[in-house]
């Protein structure tokens, strides 16, 4: 995916506010935050590296009047400490300018939000847990990864907001405390936005069966659903633009009784994003003698893959046929005049073919036998 001792990310989940009449308690986002915490280990980002911020367990059990009884102070996140903290990640604290990244950055934001009546691109922010009365304090995500992409930060960006974007007429949102200036490297960065729903739309919580049968995030829940079910290209990875076809196809299968609005999800203007499918998959194993390489092109083909590959000096390149993905996957030597690649496979059956019609293709499930190639 990226390079990921590179990668970081800031998680945000507020469950109880303190205007608790206009920002009623959710029991999803702590939940949500978890399971993306999780989710990031298994992307391999260094668990020091993932800031959290999110309600106080001292929290969870007040009544409305109790919770007016609580100085201001105990309501975090807060748009201040939200800012602090993605300042740790951006900020070099010996300088105090910029630090540059190779990695991907993520943004996860869970519990009350809106967006600007005025807006003409998707964006959306979270209410602070602070916010009371005419003091509308916010989290703009959208605007951080916009500052991000503007400042060439990371060369990756990818916000997921699991909040409502009610549309608010008169409520600004709290911009960066950064001082960005336009990187002339900014277009290439690779930005991916996932929003619960669209612009007035409404985010759900609810208990859905599973372990515990925790309350979740309906877009939180999807969005890691969608990595179990999506296609894989043959390294394991999950495009973006898959993904988000598998959201839009599947949400009313996965929620058919009272069906949330579908999520929002903007790809990158270019090349893609992608994640690790948490499929099971196996490594598949591919033995060949090294003279037949010139000249052949091989064809793969299941019920989720339709690819071909095409030798090159050191590697195969794949390619989905409907060019979802490319891939490089490197030969090895494999002793006794042979090389060998590997593929990352689902485990159902497979056809493997030759661009020679005078080589008959093969057929195997993947992780039982090596496949020969002669």
């Amino acid at each position: 995916c990226s390079m990921a001792q590179e990668d970081f990310a800031i998680l945000v989940g507020i469950s109880r506010y303190r205007h608790s009449e206009r920002f009623p308690a959710l029991d999803g986002p702590l939940n949500d935050v978890d399971r993306i915490y999780d989710w990031l280990l298994g992307e391999d980002v260094p668990a020091g590296n993932i800031k959290v911020l999110k309600t106080d367990a001292s929290l969870l059990g007040l009544t409305h009047d109790q919770i007016r009884l609580q100085p201001r102070s105990i309501w975090t996140p807060t748009y201040p400490l939200y800012s602090q903290m993605f300042l740790e990640v951006v900020q070099d604290q010996q300088s105090g300018d910029f630090r540059y990244s190779e990695g991907r950055l993520y943004l996860y934001f869970s519990g009350h939000g809106f967006s600007n009546s005025r807006d003409v691109v998707p964006r959306a922010a979270l209410f602070a847990a602070d916010a009371w009365g005419v003091q509308i304090s916010n989290i703009a995500g959208s605007l951080y990864a916009e500052a991000v992409q503007q400042g060439a930060l990371f060369k990756e960006v990818v916000l997921i907001m699991d909040c409502c974007r009610d549309s608010e007429i008169n409520v600004p949102y709290n911009i960066p405390d950064v001082n960005v200036v336009e990187d002339p490297a900014s277009q290439s960065v690779k930005v991916l936005q996932i929003y619960a729903t669209p612009k007035r739309g409404k985010a759900q919580e609810r208990a859905l069966p599973g372990p515990g049968d925790k309350v979740v995030g309906l877009l939180t829940h999807g969005f890691l659903k969608a990595l179990e079910e999506a296609a894989a290209d043959v390294s394991g990875r999950v495009p973006s633009a898959t993904l988000k076809g598998l959201l839009q196809r599947r949400w009313a299968q996965w929620y058919p009784e009272l069906t949330p609005p579908t999520p929002r999800v903007q790809t990158p203007n270019y090349e893609d994003i992608f994640f690790r499918s948490l499929k099971p998959l196996v490594q598949q194993r591919f033995v060949l003698p090294r003279g037949i390489l010139s000249g052949v092109n091989l064809g793969l083909e299941s019920t989720e893959i339709q690819a071909f590959g095409t030798f090159l000096d050191d590697a195969v390149r794949w390619r989905a046929t409907n060019d979802a993905w490319e891939v490089d996957v490197g030969l090895r030597d494999a002793g006794g005049g042979n090389v060998e690649f590997m593929l990352k496979l689902d485990k159902t059956r497979h056809d493997l073919k030759f661009s020679d019609p005078g080589r008959p293709s093969i057929s195997f499930t993947p992780g039982e036998i090596d496949v020969i190639l002669s």
